[in-house]
């Protein structure tokens, strides 16, 4: 995970949901919200996971902060997101690589 700049930072909560609008609910079992733990939690070359979706098409974005009422009723704050946010498909039980960069929400 990058900043603006670039720097690596563990300062974000990442959010994946669904490419298909009709899944945007609160809720929902394709929607997940993922908050980095400290640094110091995270040992030497580990990456972070998020688990549990189903397959499908997902978009997945990284924003500085996001209040909770927002996830609660999300299609405002994933429509805006869906225009910057990087697009996956995610297949059963496979892991996947994705680098992010902040975006501003």
């Amino acid at each position: 995970m990058s900043d603006d700049s670039g720097r690596p930072t563990r300062e974000y909560v990442a959010l994946v949901f669904p490419v298909d609008r009709e899944r945007w609910t609160a809720g929902s079992r394709y929607v997940r919200t993922y908050v980095a733990p400290a640094e110091e939690t995270i040992g030497a070359g580990e990456g972070d996971t998020i688990g549990g979706l189903p397959a499908g098409d997902y978009y997945i974005a990284a924003v500085p902060d996001i209040e909770a009422d927002a996830v609660r009723d999300p299609g405002d704050i994933f429509e805006a997101l869906s225009h910057r946010a990087t697009r996956v498909t995610i297949a059963d039980a496979a892991m996947l690589d994705v680098s992010l960069r902040l975006v501003k929400n």
